[in-house]
Formats: structure tokens, C-alpha cells, sequence
């Protein structure tokens, strides 16, 4: 829902069975994420940052990356209004 000081600047259509470039973005974030989340939680439990195994790191990646691509590829068609914060400097001159 937008703020009261928030305008739509435009809208994008996320159709079912498409992906678009901001679920291939927001995708690989996810898998960042996963990735750090995963070296943390082995470098604690095992004792240090040459202890973690890089091969379930890049297999968790993968698996958020495709697990996050397959449900916004499955989810129903919906349109997505992107609104920007309305300030003094992009107030239109009243009438």
C-alpha cells in the first residue's frame, strides 16, 4: 500500500508462466542471501571460515535461486504499481 507522500511512477506486468528481468534480480538476491546465511551458520558451528563447504554453500545458492524462480513463474498474473516518495522538488506547480 502507498504512503500518503508516495505518487506511481509506472506499473509492471507479471504474467504466470514468464519471468521478467526484476524476478532474475530479485532471484539472484535471494541466493546471495542463502549463500551468506549458509557460511555463517558453518563457520559458527564449525569453528572457522576454513572449515566451510563451499559445495552445500553454492548447492543452497542454487536451490533458492530455482525455488524462488519456479514459484514466481507458477504465481498468477498480477500488476505491480512502483511508487516513489513524493518531495518539495518533484511537486507539480499547482494551478
Amino acid at each position: 500500500m502507498p504512503q500518503a507522500n508516495e505518487v506511481p511512477v509506472k506499473q509492471v506486468e507479471s504474467n504466470q508462466y514468464s519471468l521478467n528481468a526484476r524476478d532474475l534480480i530479485r532471484g539472484a538476491i535471494i541466493a546471495v542471501i542463502g549463500a551468506v546465511l549458509t557460511s555463517v551458520q558453518e563457520a559458527i558451528t564449525k569453528g572457522g571460515l576454513d572449515a566451510i563447504n563451499w559445495r552445500t554453500v553454492l548447492t543452497v545458492a542454487i536451490s533458492a535461486l530455482v525455488s524462488y524462480l519456479t514459484l514466481n513463474f507458477f504465481n498468477a498474473t498480477k500488476t505491480i504499481t512502483l511508487y516513489k516518495k513524493q518531495t518539495d522538488s518533484n511537486v507539480p506547480p499547482s494551478l
